[in-house]
Order: C-alpha cells, then structure tokens, then sequence
C-alpha cells in the first residue's frame, strides 16, 4: 500500500515537473510573443523539465515495480 501511494505521488510529482514552464509563465510554448535569444533559453528549459518529469516518473515505475 505504501509503495503504490508513493509512486502515485512521484507520478504527480512528474507531471507538474513536465508542466512548470507553462504554468510559470502562464501560457504555452508561443514563438510570436518571446524575443529571439529568451526563445532559445525557453525551449531548452522546457526539454529539461521534460527530461526530469519523464525520469521521476520512470523511477516510480521501476520502483513500484520491484515491490
């Protein structure tokens, strides 16, 4: 039961990770309104987050998974 709350919450934990930079900013991923240089700085924050958001989330399977 334990591990089962735990992964869940890990997922969760994943997905606000996944989307922080939209709920930071308060609006998707928007060429038209960012200058050239901050459009670069968003996108690579944005694979980041993403990165680590799908990585917690395969660690909470994986560890789900083993007990």
């Amino acid at each position: 039961m334990k591990g089962t709350v735990l992964a869940i919450i890990y997922v969760i934990l994943g997905i606000l990770i996944i989307l922080a930079p939209s709920i930071i900013s308060g609006r998707g991923y928007d060429e038209a309104n960012t200058l050239s240089s901050f459009l670069t700085a968003d996108y690579i924050v944005r694979i980041i987050s993403f990165i680590v958001g799908i990585l917690i989330i395969v660690f909470a399977v994986r560890a789900f998974q083993k007990k």
